[in-house]
């Protein structure tokens, strides 16, 4: 079963427009990298370079080379940490930055995992911030319960530039529903990034677009919510024969001793 779960999922995950490496310049001084389906954002600052998410080794081995080719000389002054999930959070340590910054509650998560030879963040953040490093403001905005709740997307408004991390995607749907996302608390991110003054969508997976972009994907969830929510209210207030508990032995059998539990 599991081989043929990964063979179906292949063609999402690879193809000749997904394969590969490739960075981009996105706004003024700012630029994305991806690897494979991955990608990331970088900022050329005064005081140096911030990168947000290094993925994972191979690909934080990859940017560097692209950013030792394309800025030559420049170091990485911060790197930060979208969320805890250890695919955002590997190889960071090939960059050498000076500064690492992660949600506050990353640390609990990491302490059941290995977390061996990853960067530990030298300062953590909480709630909104507004980070301004080397003359360019990077407002980190806390997206709460929604796709986990250690996530941030980060505005640059000068830039007009949003990057959400895991939070919506440029015309492709998620695979597996979105892991890991409280549905109220992800559309409500979403309603809240959507009122954002921006022109330029960044997600760290696929493409990039536009504001419309993550319109249209925050429409796309909604809407399946609600018809999912319409295709099973007529169930709701009906008994489940699978949630069916048969009378304990020695207790009296038949309909009237039958107990239920739930429902849909």
């Amino acid at each position: 079963m599991l081989s043929t779960v990964m063979k179906t999922a292949q063609p999402y995950f690879h193809g000749q427009a997904i394969d590969g490496v490739k960075s981009e310049r996105v706004a003024d001084k700012v630029y994305t990298f991806r690897w494979n389906w991955y990608r990331n954002l970088i900022v050329d600052t005064a005081e140096g370079l911030v990168v947000i998410d290094p993925m994972n080794e191979e690909m934080a081995a990859s940017l560097r080379t692209e950013l030792e080719r394309a800025l030559p000389g420049k170091k990485v002054h911060t790197l930060i940490y979208s969320h805890y999930h250890l695919d955002h959070t590997r190889g960071g340590v090939v960059l050498a930055p000076q500064n690492v910054l992660a949600h506050e509650k990353s640390p609990q998560y990491w302490k059941a995992v290995d977390h061996t030879g990853d960067l530990a963040p030298t300062r953590y953040m909480a709630g909104d911030m507004v980070l301004n490093i080397g003359g360019v403001e990077i407002r980190a905005l806390y997206m709460g319960l929604s796709h986990t709740d250690t996530l941030y997307a980060f505005h640059l408004p000068a830039q007009r530039l949003l990057f959400t991390a895991d939070l919506g995607l440029v015309k492709t749907i998620a695979p597996n529903g979105v892991p890991d996302r409280y549905a109220p608390g992800y559309l409500a991110a979403m309603n809240r990034l959507v009122a954002i003054d921006f022109d330029v969508f960044v997600p760290s997976h696929f493409g990039f677009g536009t504001k419309q972009d993550l319109v249209d994907w925050r429409d796309m969830m909604e809407d399946g919510r609600r018809l999912a929510r319409e295709a099973i209210r007529p169930f709701r207030r009906a008994p489940s024969p699978f949630l069916r508990i048969s009378a304990r032995p020695g207790e009296q059998a038949g309909a009237e001793r039958s107990r239920w539990t739930g429902g849909l």
